[in-house]
């Protein structure tokens, strides 16, 4: 063997290193979204091997209510010193998830609302889980949406940013809640090199069973 043909083989051998340490999804599982987390919390999801809730944990804030805050593009993990996860779940299960676009604000078309205006303002900050789950839900019953939103994926902008857009699983989906949606059997990849759980963005709009009407902005000028 000469040396360009060891040089070949050398390059090969790298190449193959680098595309086995991509995390593998397992067959019959779907990626939901991605998340970037401290190295503690990654720890955390590699002993429980899912999703975990820490609501001090969560940069989403209170603007969806409790859950856990997520991308649909990886390439928003960009914060230094921190982990890219990625999440999935069985495919029949994610696909029968109820998903959802919540706009900043919605007209109930009366003199409700805080102005007396019939403007409902969906991402105040509430201490009050249930309700901030009320507000949505009155919001999803103004566009004919059946569901509730401690079973939805919400999907949003960010409130001062808009032009990104942020994914909210609620609690209540998580694996230890199985009276629920502990069915997607969540499993969580995480890693210090965010290009290993880097699996391409998720088409969010071709979701099923994901009510995009009311004031949903246009999607291809958003970043995800």
């Amino acid at each position: 063997m000469n040396l360009f043909q060891c040089s070949v083989v050398i390059l090969l051998s790298f190449a193959s290193v680098l595309i086995s340490a991509r995390i593998q999804i397992p067959a019959g599982y779907e990626v939901i979204a991605y998340r970037e987390v401290s190295p503690h919390q990654a720890d955390e999801y590699r002993k429980a091997w899912t999703l975990t809730y820490e609501p001090t944990a969560s940069h989403g804030g209170n603007q969806l209510g409790e859950g856990v805050y997520m991308y649909a593009d990886p390439d928003e993990m960009r914060e230094p010193g921190r982990e890219g996860c990625v999440i999935a779940g069985l495919s029949p299960a994610v696909e029968r998830l109820r998903k959802a676009w919540v706009p900043m604000s919605y007209n109930t078309g009366g003199c409700d609302g805080d102005l007396g205006d019939g403007n409902i303002y969906l991402w105040q900050n509430l201490q009050d889980y249930e309700e901030k789950v009320q507000l949505i839900n009155g919001y999803f019953m103004s566009v004919g949406f059946d569901a509730d939103a401690r079973e939805t994926l919400l999907v949003s902008e960010y409130a001062g940013d808009t032009g990104t857009v942020q994914l909210c699983l609620p609690a209540a989906q998580l694996n230890d809640r199985p009276d629920r949606h502990g069915q997607m059997n969540l499993k969580v990849w995480c890693s210090t090199n965010k290009d290993d759980v880097n699996l391409g963005k998720v088409e969010i709009m071709e979701w099923d069973n994901f009510e995009k009407s009311g004031q949903m902005p246009d999607m291809s000028d958003l970043a995800f």
